[in-house]
């Protein structure tokens, strides 16, 4: 319940400070006209945590060989599902804003877009190792190019 609060504030917040007046009541955002999205359990994070985590675990096992950089990937997890989800509230929101809460909510392409929200986020748990990669790469050359 703790992330739906989150999520949802969080929401809030951005797409306030993007100018659009969204209004949130718990874990319910009204939006301009009356009409309100619930940001249900699927939309906290836990569930992007839960299935990101096992991904997580075996990407750094496979791809890392110390267990300070296998870390960092694991602990991305939860950024990540964070991040994801809130792009996920948010876009749902603005789509609900222009085209209706019924045919946005009830439509496969919001089962999609959580598809492609995990997507992404399965795309930046790999790109924060490529990123890990090429900093340690960069901070132990040595001024001269060799290492």
């Amino acid at each position: 319940m703790k992330l739906q609060l989150v999520v949802s504030g969080v929401s809030v917040e951005i797409l306030q400070t993007l100018g659009y007046s969204v209004l949130r009541e718990g874990n319910v955002l009204v939006l301009p006209g009356g009409n309100s999205l619930f940001v249900a359990e699927a939309c906290s994070g836990i569930t992007s945590i839960v299935t990101l985590t096992p991904l997580g675990v075996t990407l750094a096992y496979f791809t890392e060989s110390t267990w300070g950089r296998r870390l960092v990937i694991v602990a991305a997890v939860i950024p990540l599902a964070m991040i994801g989800n809130l792009i996920r509230v948010i876009a749902t929101v603005l789509a609900a804003d222009a085209y209706g809460v019924q045919r946005v909510t009830q439509s496969a392409l919001h089962e999609l877009a959580g598809l492609l929200t995990f997507a992404l986020m399965c795309l930046l748990l790999v790109a924060v190792g490529v990123l890990q990669r090429r900093l340690c790469r960069t901070a132990g050359a040595s001024p001269g190019g060799r290492r």
